[in-house]
């Protein structure tokens, strides 16, 4: 089953973790600057008690209006840039691969009314096939991501959408994120899970087909193929002092940092086939006297079959400057 973890946050925690991104000011917002996370990942196979586990550290630098400017782990360095409305424009990316090779990318990210287009670039000339499209209410709340796909075929420029996520909100949370991609209309879909922004992924995962001729050649319809649901507790979740973080994990964890409160619980349900796979997610959180959470603690059980399946957690501890 498809894993949106803690874990997979971090990823894009280290593309993304900007100062103000939106319009709205979270200034106001009395919550301390956070110095680092710790992380710890754990699998427990309880089938034949394997066990794979995985940990880090995740370094902020701000500037004197406390946006980041820099965020240093183990496998990655990221450096921001930001617009005069304090809206990150640039973020690059240089990161250690499993192979040890050091490669390095950056983003560019242009604001336009209720909107923001992400892409990625290789080098000044040579920009991804994909961009990503986020929708703003009034609020400054995202309501919808759109991944489109540029058919370079075509003698003008032509960008076809391949994927959607559309977000409900309530008392300034998210409650849920619901994932469509292009499919046949049977019982398995091809969608294979929205991928979190600026993840590569090859064509055939986006639900689309490229004839010989390099055209897009769209399957069916677009069809639900995944959902997150998510419950909340009445303390202020850190992270909303961010807003640009959710926008650019909009992908798959936007609850966790967009959302006013802090996640207590939440389910993903895949509709691979006719009956949809549900799995659900613990959340516990300590909080310091400030009641702002201090450590993170989040993890499931999935049997696959009676007397096989797995455990997982995940921990964080944040460190406040």
């Amino acid at each position: 089953m498809k894993k949106t973890k803690f874990i997979a946050i971090i990823v894009t925690l280290i593309l993304v973790f900007a100062g103000s991104a939106c319009k709205k000011d979270k200034d106001e917002i009395n919550i301390p600057l956070i110095d680092y996370l710790t992380i710890e990942e754990m699998y427990v196979d309880f089938g034949n008690k394997g066990v794979e586990s995985w940990k880090d550290s995740i370094y902020m630098e701000y500037n004197s209006s406390d946006q980041l400017i820099k965020l240093t782990g183990y496998y990655d360095v990221m450096e921001f840039q930001y617009d005069s409305e304090g809206r990150v424009t640039r973020v690059d990316q240089d990161y250690v691969d499993v192979t040890k090779r050091p490669s390095a990318t950056y983003f560019l990210f242009t604001w336009e009314g209720n909107t923001v287009t992400a892409r990625e670039y290789y080098a000044p000339e040579q920009p991804s096939s994909r961009k990503y499209v986020y929708t703003l209410n009034t609020d400054d709340q995202i309501t919808k991501l759109e991944v489109f796909y540029e058919d370079v075929v075509k003698s003008e420029e032509a960008w076809v959408l391949t994927e959607y996520v559309d977000f409900t909100w309530s008392n300034d949370n998210i409650t849920m994120m619901e994932y469509y991609g292009r499919g046949r209309k049977s019982t398995e879909s091809s969608f294979n899970g929205f991928p979190s922004p600026f993840t590569s992924k090859s064509d055939s995962d986006f639900g689309i087909e490229i004839e010989e001729t390099g055209e897009i050649k769209a399957i069916d319809d677009f069809i639900l193929g995944f959902k997150v649901e998510a419950t909340y507790d009445n303390k202020v979740n850190p992270f909303v002092k961010y807003p640009g973080l959710g926008i650019f994990h909009a992908g798959e964890m936007a609850h966790i940092f967009l959302s006013k409160n802090n996640v207590t619980s939440y389910t993903e349900t895949e509709y691979y086939y006719e009956e949809a796979d549900t799995e659900t997610y613990t959340v516990t959180n300590e909080y310091n006297q400030q009641n702002l959470p201090v450590k993170i603690e989040h993890g499931s059980t999935y049997e696959y079959e009676p007397g096989s399946g797995y455990t997982y957690t995940e921990t964080w501890e944040i460190a406040y400057l």
